[in-house]
């Protein structure tokens, strides 16, 4: 589909923010091609994961009210370890030094 971002976050809220207070949530990762959504898909299904667990398993509390990528998805192994990885590389500075401030 090759949509930017924001694009993608319009299209998946249907341009409704009202959730936000009427302002879109920002994108935390923009990539191409199939490793990129392989990522993406996987970021999404990570922090939906923890923002649920942040509240109390709450579906009314987070912005998708649907599990992003489910159990049955055959792709679930991919966006996982695409994810790892990305997380892997945010928290790990190229000197080794941790870029996650504590």
């Amino acid at each position: 589909m090759n949509l930017t971002p924001k694009q993608i976050i319009t299209y998946r809220y249907n341009n409704d923010f009202s959730d936000f207070g009427g302002i879109p949530p920002d994108s935390i990762f923009d990539g191409g091609g199939v490793s990129g959504k392989n990522t993406a898909r996987g970021l999404e299904q990570h922090y939906h994961e923890a923002n649920l667990a942040d509240n109390g398993n709450d579906k009314t509390k987070v912005a998708n009210k649907q599990n992003p990528v489910g159990e049955g998805n055959k792709k679930k192994d991919i966006y996982e370890k695409a994810a790892e990885k990305r997380l892997k590389e945010e928290k790990v500075g190229s000197d080794g030094c941790s870029k996650v401030k504590k």
